[in-house]
């Protein structure tokens, strides 16, 4: 349930998927983006930023064990600085990545005198990800009908005699906005029906 555009979640929203796994968050144009919590059905979970459907940016991801990686990611893995922590409360921290010139780190023990030395491979942690995967985003049907989301209507003639622009569901189009009408998709929902979260109509707005 949530926020779409036409048949793609868009917005905020909360999805459960087949396997039990959920997500709550932001999305953009169906996939996860921004901030946003994932949990897979053995309550290990991530919460923190997303982009285009992967998690990247800062976040935190906890395991069902207690084992909890704060930091930086990028393209679903840790990348840059980060703590890998233990429910002991012992920790290592340092820069990660997967290559191991750009690796390197701290172990602190929980209890001060304890030796530093830790038996510990950092690339353990990336095969405890190895586990957990997002559940793959669905296909999602655009009609072409749908592609012309928001069509522009001139108030007067174009200098260069073309027909009015049309700006398709990625928002790209090249027309100033000055003297133009344009039409928009709005928030009111026209239908609701069980198992449909919603359906939104469309309104005209003056621009100025």
């Amino acid at each position: 349930m949530g926020q779409w555009i036409i048949n793609l979640k868009h917005g905020y929203g909360f999805k459960s998927y087949a396997n039990r796994d959920w997500y709550d968050g932001a999305w953009r144009m169906d996939l996860q983006d921004g901030i946003g919590r994932y949990e897979w059905n053995d309550e290990t979970n991530y919460i923190g930023e997303w982009r285009n459907g992967t998690i990247s940016g800062k976040g935190t991801f906890v395991w069902a064990n207690g084992n909890v990686f704060e930091g930086f990611w990028k393209d679903g893995l840790p990348k840059g600085n980060g703590t890998f922590k233990w429910p002991d409360e012992s920790y290592y921290e340092g820069n990660w990545s997967k290559d191991n010139k750009e690796h390197n780190g701290t172990y602190y023990p929980s209890k001060p005198l304890e030796d530093r030395q830790c038996e510990w491979d950092p690339k353990e942690l990336y095969n405890y990800l190895s586990e957990y995967s997002v559940y793959p985003a669905e296909k999602v049907l655009v009609l072409p009908s749908q592609n012309r989301l928001i069509v522009w209507k001139s108030t007067k003639v174009m200098d260069n005699g073309n027909k009015p622009r049309r700006i398709s569901v990625d928002g790209k189009v090249s027309v100033s906005l000055d003297s133009y009408t344009y039409t928009l998709l709005s928030l009111r929902p026209k239908i609701h029906r069980p198992h449909e979260n919603m359906i939104y109509m469309a309104s005209t707005i003056p621009i100025h």
